[in-house]
């Protein structure tokens, strides 16, 4: 189901998840992760993004083009939010770990491009 709101096209999931079109603004977001073991414990995942600033202070709030944050999901469960370029991930299951990245407006909807959520996976061998 499709409907406008405040100029943004908004199309609800059947899971429940609301997505915002990026296709039309002056510049789409982009999003590129690197994972780097920490030498105590865990993995470093750095969050690359462009044209997309991270809003912790704008979470919950009003929509902005280009602001929100991110959401971390391990292995299909979601972990929690992002606020910056940064993340620690202490502990995973011995084996292969996916890693998911999606960035999000204020309002904790997904972005996308496409019909597809702005989305990066990695894996992490966890040895």
């Amino acid at each position: 189901s499709s409907m406008t709101h405040t100029g943004q096209k908004t199309m609800t999931m059947s899971h429940g998840e609301k997505l915002i079109a990026a296709d039309d603004w002056k510049s789409q977001p982009t999003l590129n992760l690197d994972v780097f073991e920490d030498p105590v414990s865990g993995w470093n995942l750095n969050i690359q993004t462009d044209n997309f600033i991270f809003d912790a202070a704008a979470a919950g709030y009003q929509n902005e083009e280009g602001h929100g944050h991110a959401h971390i999901y391990v292995n299909g469960a979601k972990r929690g939010r992002i606020y910056g370029g940064w993340d620690h991930i202490g502990s995973l299951p011995p084996g292969s770990n996916e890693v998911t990245v999606s960035l999000y407006a204020n309002d904790h909807s997904a972005l996308s491009i496409g019909g597809h959520k702005i989305s990066q996976k990695i894996m992490i061998l966890n040895e």
